[in-house]
């Protein structure tokens, strides 16, 4: 699986899929985020789909980081990719 994550405006970000594959059970977490909303529970992302989140971090905390669990198939094991905000 091939991920991106952009700025859109302020702290909302996209998650894009640039896989060549449906991601199933995607959750989105983040590290250091003292306020976080994305999508509410596991979903599947198909190849070129995108979904929009917002992380906000603080200077005591620093950068928040990306969490982004998903399986490759319906019953596979699960991944995990992590990514510096930008």
């Amino acid at each position: 699986m091939h991920w991106t994550v952009d700025r859109l405006q302020g702290r909302r970000h996209m998650l894009k899929n640039l896989g060549r594959a449906t991601a199933y059970d995607v959750e989105l977490s983040a590290d250091k985020a003292i306020r976080f909303g994305g999508p509410i529970g596991p979903q599947s992302i198909q190849m070129g789909e995108a979904i929009e989140f917002l992380a906000i971090g603080s200077m005591q905390a620093g950068t928040p980081e990306l969490i982004v669990s998903w399986r490759d198939t319906p019953d596979g094991e699960r991944r995990e990719w992590r990514r510096p905000l930008p």
